[in-house]
C-alpha cells in the first residue's frame, strides 16, 4: 500500500477514475472457457470503448462457475490484453482463506493493478431465525401515510397465491436440509 489506512478513501478517489467495466467470462458451447472470445472482448473494451479499468472474475464473470485454474487463466488474459491500455482489478475471493491468498498472489504476480476480496459466504443462522425472517418478509406491510397504522390489503389475484407457494417451498427446503445446517 502506498497510503495509510486513514488515507484509503482519498487514494481510491485518485486511482479509480473514469469508466470501469465489470466484464463477463465467455464460454464455448461445450461450457469451456473461451480464451479467444475473452481476448476479442478485451480488445473491444480497450480499443473501441477506451474504458479506464476492467473488473474480472467477479459476479458478472461467474466466478462460481470457474475452476481455480480457469479463474487464474482469465486474470492472465485480462492483464495481458489490458497492459498499457487500462487498469485491472480481479476478484480473488474464495470460501477458503488459502485459496483466496493463492488467487490474490497469482493476480499480483501476473501484473493486476488491484484485487478485490469479498467475505466468504456463510451458512444461514438457525432454522428458527431463518424461518422467522421468511415469515416476517411474507407478512403484509403497514402503512403510516395516513398518520396511523393500518394494514394494506393484498390484491386478490393469481399473484396473491405466490407468497404461500414460496413459504411452502421454503418449508420443504427446511425439512430436507435441517440435518445439513447442524
Amino acid at each position: 500500500m502506498k497510503y495509510r489506512r486513514s488515507e484509503a478513501k482519498d487514494a481510491a478517489r485518485a486511482q479509480f477514475r473514469g469508466v470501469w467495466a465489470a466484464i463477463t467470462t465467455p464460454f464455448t458451447p461445450e461450457g469451456e472457457l473461451d480464451e479467444a472470445g475473452l481476448r476479442r472482448n478485451m480488445r473491444y473494451y480497450t480499443d473501441e470503448l477506451a474504458i479506464d479499468g476492467v473488473f474480472c472474475t467477479g459476479t458478472m464473470g461467474e466466478y462460481w462457475a470457474l475452476t481455480k485454474e480457469e479463474r487464474k487463466r482469465v486474470v492472465e488474459i485480462v492483464v495481458e490484453e489490458a497492459k498499457g491500455k487500462c487498469l485491472t482489478i480481479p476478484h480473488t475471493g474464495h470460501q477458503s482463506a488459502d485459496e483466496t491468498i493463492d488467487l490474490t498472489r497469482h493476480a499480483q504476480e501476473v501484473g493486476a493493478d488491484f484485487a478485490i476480496v469479498i467475505n466468504p459466504n456463510s451458512r444461514p443462522g438457525s432454522n428458527r431465525s431463518t424461518r422467522r425472517s421468511i415469515i416476517t418478509t411474507r407478512r403484509p406491510t403497514r402503512s403510516t401515510s395516513s398518520g396511523g397504522t393500518r394494514r394494506r390489503k393484498i390484491a386478490k389475484s393469481s399473484a396473491s397465491a405466490q407468497p404461500r407457494w414460496r413459504l411452502a417451498a421454503w418449508r420443504a427446503c427446511f425439512s430436507r436440509s435441517r440435518r445439513c445446517w447442524r
